[in-house]
């Protein structure tokens, strides 16, 4: 048995990582035993095979290059690279949450070893190319797809000013076979896990959502808990099934849960999503505008995609996204003729614990340390300051767009609502 040129241990140690999971040790050893003398996946040509297939751009490419240079005259960052391969693209790709907490991802990495995860996924790629064409899955559909290992290299540079990557937690549901991005979305087929059932009207067609009961809601009809604010008089919804009835708290389409319960009549009422049910899950990579247009054009691929594709898998009854801009009051502070405004009201929306900082984060890069000296760049990054500064808060919140009926460009479930807000 080869013997481990490095252990664990100075893994741990090189990088100041903390925490690693239990069963790492282990893995390290069984790696170690089985790992080649050359890596092939180091290779400036296998490299530039996978690059040039995901459409990586030259200057991205060339700081793959660059860092596998570094890498392979460093044997233990050879030796981590090849434990990071064994663990990725073992039987089977491990969970998000449990890639989330190798240190790789959940700790800061400086120097070449930061794109060391990006250089294992290269090499995964001729894996789901293999299992895309067993699906006879368009081959630009396989591309763009795996165009998301660029988006999070360039996201990590962003915020640490160096290359690197630490989302491979992310890209484990592109590579197991999950996610696939069509045009301008990316859409993952998966049971809803959202707080809400929706029923449909069997004449009007009116929907109507009402909460699950294990989630506290606050008397202003948002989660408890929500940006620290805790109400001492939040309280659980109620649903309860009766014979031919269904009762429970309404949520509003804009996103918050009524104080009132009602009782629906099941003979006029068919209920139509609740958690469990197959849904296809919308995910907005960072690649440019969000044409409203585009969305609505990757909508209508993924009704026709998953089918054709993934005949065994149960038909989808919704849409599903949650997100830092679901937040209503964005309608309050946007155009209306903006792509975040029409997206939104393309949902029914539902309320979820957050905190503002997720849209900070992902508008600013990171939450500003002083918002009166934050960038104002951009007329959204002027309208979160002006709100924020004003004594307002942003939340994150959850929606869902059911396929019976569906329509995209309707607001179906907001157009009848008032222009004024809470």
């Amino acid at each position: 048995m080869k013997r481990s040129l490095f252990s664990l241990d100075d893994v741990l140690a090189r990088w100041d990582f903390h925490n690693p999971p239990s069963e790492w040790p282990e893995a390290w050893e069984r790696a170690a035993a089985n790992q080649p003398d050359q890596i092939p996946f180091l290779a400036d040509s296998a490299i530039a095979q996978s690059a040039v297939f995901c459409g990586i751009s030259p200057e991205v490419h060339t700081a793959l290059l660059d860092a596998a240079t570094l890498i392979r005259s460093d044997p233990l960052m050879v030796q981590t690279a090849w434990f990071l391969y064994s663990l990725y693209f073992a039987d089977s790709i491990p969970s998000a949450a449990t890639i989330w907490t190798w240190p790789f991802v959940s700790q800061y990495v400086k120097g070449p070893a930061a794109l060391i995860p990006a250089l294992v996924l290269l090499a995964g790629v001729p894996h789901v190319q293999a299992a895309h064409g067993k699906r006879n899955i368009p081959t630009a559909v396989t591309r763009d797809t795996l165009a998301d290992i660029e988006i999070w290299i360039r996201t990590y540079r962003r915020q640490h000013g160096e290359w690197g990557f630490n989302n491979m937690s992310w890209l484990s549901h592109a590579f197991s076979g999950h996610l696939f991005r069509l045009g301008r979305l990316q859409f993952i087929h998966k049971p809803f896990a959202g707080p809400a059932h929706a029923f449909i009207h069997n004449t009007s067609g009116r929907v109507l959502a009402l909460s699950a009961p294990d989630v506290k809601i606050r008397t202003d009809g948002f989660v408890d808990g929500t940006n620290d604010l805790f109400d001492p008089l939040a309280f659980n919804p109620v649903l309860t099934q009766s014979e031919g009835a269904v009762t429970g708290h309404p949520i509003h389409p804009l996103g918050w849960v009524e104080t009132q319960p009602l009782t629906l009549s099941l003979a006029e009422w068919t209920p139509t999503l609740a958690p469990g049910k197959p849904i296809l899950d919308i995910h907005i990579p960072e690649s440019g505008p969000m044409d409203f247009d585009l969305c609505g054009e990757a909508i209508r691929q993924a009704l026709s995609f998953f089918p054709r594709h993934f005949p065994e898998s149960i038909p989808a009854v919704a849409f599903h996204c949650s997100t830092w801009f679901f937040d209503f009051q964005f309608q309050k502070i946007l155009h209306p003729t903006s792509n975040i405004i029409r997206f939104q009201r393309e949902f029914y929306l539902f309320p979820l614990f957050s905190y503002d900082r997720e849209a900070f984060r992902r508008v600013f890069g990171s939450p500003p340390t002083d918002l009166t000296t934050a960038p104002r760049d951009t007329s959204l990054q002027r309208a979160i300051l002006d709100f924020t500064l004003a004594g307002h808060r942003l939340r994150c919140a959850g929606g869902f767009l059911l396929i019976p009926g569906l329509k995209w460009g309707s607001a179906r479930y907001q157009v009848t609502l008032p222009e004024t807000f809470p």
